[in-house]
């Protein structure tokens, strides 16, 4: 994720990181499963998704301590 990317991040509602986390723990279940049949071909791409979804759930966080 770029900065800028995780700059928009902190600007979205609550109620949209929690779709766009939903998503992203989609992506990385998707991932799993490719990597366990052998059809994915970048290896990197779950533990990208993974801290993408470790960075959405910070933010939310952040958000409900500030509320």
């Amino acid at each position: 994720m770029k900065n800028k990317d995780k700059k928009a991040l902190r600007e979205l509602s609550v109620s949209d990181l929690n779709k766009k986390l939903s998503e992203l723990e989609l992506a990385f279940a998707k991932n799993q499963m490719e990597k366990k049949v052998g059809k994915t071909t970048d290896l990197r791409m779950g533990s990208k998704l993974a801290d993408d979804i470790a960075r959405v759930k910070t933010v939310i966080r952040a958000k409900e301590m500030e509320a």
